[in-house]
């Protein structure tokens, strides 16, 4: 009794000690495939030992029955929690579907989803068609190569499969807009007899090609998004063959006059696009590497994007010690033999210019001035006086 009492005691407070409630959202729906959730995560530990305890008062001796009941309870725990999340929850969330910000912002997303389903620029569909056609060729040579073939066979399968597939798309898509039912008959009598294990990297790059070509001439339901324009062979043509007219004799005068400012502002929304689209192949990325600087052009030059330093001779950073009688410095001396060891290490470093280089000479000779010249010539002495008298 008491631990019964101990039970019902946990019921009313279960939205209070527990934190994991959202896992009996109802919008889970008992859906076996979401993630899976223990009984200790959905009750609490506390609460679970309180069951534990009930059972094993209830039923010492009987296990069948003691798991009868452990189970009994644990769904009407679950039961009870679920329903209190539901009441809980039911008033905030239709609190805020109605209000306004929440109604202005799922509007605004149904009207981007249906701008979003508008055709798009014809130019930019097609450059993504052959970008999906290439990767298509190294998927299905990627795939042969694994499978055993050789490369050049491989290679060969890759573009002869991604040819016929969209071949047979153009063929439907043609059929489709002059509204001809397509024959399967005819398609069986027109496939080439091959292997299995070669016909299944047809079948595949049919269905590739199927998914990523032609989507904007024909929607889903069959109308047509874009009108087809057909020239009419009954207004005369003003390229074919008539007599000159003699008007542009005199070609000198007839120069093309433009600012620079359009054919550089049109180059400049070229290559914006372009950027924006990407690399269509490795030759196009490896020219956007050397133009961005990443990659150094060919032929290889060690002198690549020096800048100033380029018309720097190279005597200017090796030769340094040319520099020290200038600088007030004295020839002989510690000062003199610790001035040539730095001479020497800057000659080594390629990484310093002569600017830097010259930089750290005149740094070395304002530290060394008179005061510290004396004051080392003083040491020195000094320090050869005491190994003359050890």
């Amino acid at each position: 009794v008491c631990r019964v009492g101990m039970l019902k005691k946990f019921v009313p407070s279960l939205r209070i000690v527990r934190q994991s409630f959202r896992l009996l959202s109802s919008e889970s729906g008992g859906d076996k495939k979401g993630p899976s959730c223990s009984t200790k995560d959905v009750i609490g530990d506390e609460l679970l030992d309180a069951v534990n305890a009930v059972v094993d008062d209830l039923h010492k001796d009987d296990p069948e029955a003691k798991k009868t009941t452990k189970n009994t309870l644990i769904s009407k725990l679950i039961s009870h929690e679920k329903a209190t999340y539901d009441e809980a929850t039911g008033a905030q969330m239709q609190e805020m579907l109605d209000d306004k910000a929440i109604q202005g912002l799922l509007s605004a997303v149904a009207a981007d989803s249906k701008a979003s389903s508008a055709v798009p620029n014809r130019f930019v569909q097609e450059r993504q068609e052959r970008r999906g056609l290439l990767l298509l060729r190294k998927e299905i040579f990627y795939q042969a190569v694994q499978r055993g073939i050789k490369s050049a066979e491989a290679q060969k399968l890759a573009e002869n499969a991604v040819a016929e597939a969209q071949e047979r798309i153009a063929a439907q898509r043609k059929a489709q807009l002059e509204g001809i039912e397509a024959s399967k008959g005819a398609e069986k009598q027109q496939k080439v007899k091959r292997a299995e294990e070669e016909q299944r990297f047809y079948d595949y790059a049919y269905q590739m090609a199927e998914k990523m070509l032609y989507h904007d001439d024909v929607l889903g339901d069959g109308t047509k998004a874009r009108k087809t324009i057909k020239p009419d062979p009954a207004v005369p043509s003003l390229l074919k063959g008539s007599k000159r007219l003699g008007i542009w004799k005199n070609l000198e005068g007839c120069q093309d006059h433009s600012l620079g400012f359009w054919s550089e502002w049109d180059l400049r929304a070229a290559r914006i696009i372009n950027q924006s689209l990407g690399p269509e192949n490795s030759f196009e990325e490896q020219i956007q590497w050397t133009e961005q600087g990443k990659q150094w052009p060919y032929p290889i030059d060690n002198e690549y994007m020096l800048g100033p330093e380029a018309e720097v001779p190279f005597y200017d950073h090796i030769f340094l010690e040319r520099h020290l009688a200038g600088l007030g410095l004295p020839k002989d001396g510690p000062i003199a033999h610790f001035m040539e060891l730095v001479c020497v290490g800057m000659s080594k470093n390629p990484y310093m210019t002569r600017e830097k280089k010259m930089e750290n000479l005149n740094a070395f000779a304002e530290f060394f001035n008179e005061e510290k010249q004396k004051l080392i010539k003083k040491l020195h002495e000094e320090e050869q006086l005491a190994a003359q008298q050890a």
